[in-house]
């Protein structure tokens, strides 16, 4: 008896909805990489006569089509009502996509169609399509503003706040933010303007950038008779690191020798002139030079200025 009465209800099938449209069509190229193409069209779906609890996006697909030909598809987002609302889809093709479409050229339309794995009470799926790219614009300069329209008809729609004024500018809220992130992909990239917390790309460049000068410096030995690179090959290692420790040896017995000899009365002029001369002559890298050379410039500025300072 159960099953004879659920039997009828079965083969009623699914209902078709009394408002079912493709509103409007709007292209952008050239949005994340040249030539690539993105495609932000709004539907309407409602049941005036009848309530229903079955996910729009169970029911019902989208179909992209470039001279009847289907090359994309995606289900609306169950966003309010179980997606059986006013909405939003997206279709994004890459510039190297095969089935890239004609910029430009009507030959696109959108099919709007219930899902035909399903049982229909009217038998075929209840289907509408449009045929006509409403807008074609290039680049994302109109981009926010379409999305702050969008958020505005949809938070009527909705009973919801979508879009909110913050500083003098139109943003997103929470609500706005979790359903156009999902019906258009890579928002925050393409349009950051409508967000509240910004996200942006890095912008790498083609520079290339070479170590001209550290060669330089750290050649200067080279060919003179200072030059180690038998030495360092002999015993395996950096000529760079032979020549820093011959640099330490000879400086550190200068200021020995000075010291012991003369006092330290102008010691500190001696440390620096070692300094310096290892950080511009070659005897050490690039790097350890750097720090060489400040400290040799510290010795200088040292005596001149602030030896005679008291608090």
């Amino acid at each position: 008896m159960i099953l004879s009465m659920a039997l009828p209800c079965l083969a009623a099938g699914l209902a078709s909805p009394d408002t079912q449209t493709v509103n409007q069509i709007d292209a952008y190229q050239s949005v994340i990489n040249t030539s690539d193409q993105l495609y932000i069209v709004t539907f309407s779906l409602a049941y005036t006569s009848s309530n229903t609890t079955d996910l729009a996006s169970d029911n019902f697909l989208f179909r992209f089509k470039d001279n009847d030909v289907e090359i994309a598809s995606v289900a609306p987002y169950a966003f309010y009502n179980y997606g059986n609302a006013d909405g939003v889809v997206s279709f994004y093709f890459a510039a190297d996509d095969g089935d890239l479409p004609d910029w430009g050229v009507n030959d696109i339309s959108v099919e709007f169609t219930g899902n035909p794995a399903l049982e229909w009470a009217d038998g075929d799926p209840p289907s509408v399509t449009n045929s006509t790219g409403n807008s074609w614009n290039s680049g994302t300069n109109l981009l926010p503003s379409k999305i702050r329209l969008l958020a505005n008809q949809l938070e009527n729609a909705y009973s919801v706040d979508m879009i909110e004024l913050i500083s003098g500018v139109l943003k997103l809220t929470n609500y706005g933010v979790a359903y156009f992130e999902i019906v258009i992909a890579n928002l925050r990239l393409l349009a950051p303007s409508v967000f509240s917390n910004i996200v942006t790309q890095p912008q790498y460049t083609s520079d290339d950038h070479t170590l001209v000068t550290k060669t330089e410096t750290e050649g200067r030995l080279t060919g003179t008779v200072f030059d180690q690179e038998d030495t360092s090959t002999l015993l395996g290692i950096s000529s760079m690191w032979i020549t820093s420790i011959i640099w330490l040896l000879v400086s550190g017995g200068i200021i020995f020798i000075y010291a012991s000899r003369v006092g330290t009365i102008g010691l500190n002029w001696i440390a620096s002139l070692c300094c310096v001369v290892g950080s511009i002559s070659g005897w050490l890298p690039l790097e350890m030079a750097i720090g060489v050379g400040i400290l040799g410039g510290i010795l200088i500025i040292y005596p001149l200025f602030f030896r005679s300072a008291s608090i």
